[in-house]
């Protein structure tokens, strides 16, 4: 159970940072 949430931070740490990005480049 805990490499699911291991998995889900590092899943989440991705998205935030893609997301970021994304507005970075936005602007």
């Amino acid at each position: 159970m805990q490499d699911i949430l291991w998995i889900g931070a590092i899943l989440a740490l991705l998205a935030a940072s893609l997301g970021y990005a994304a507005l970075c480049d936005n602007q």
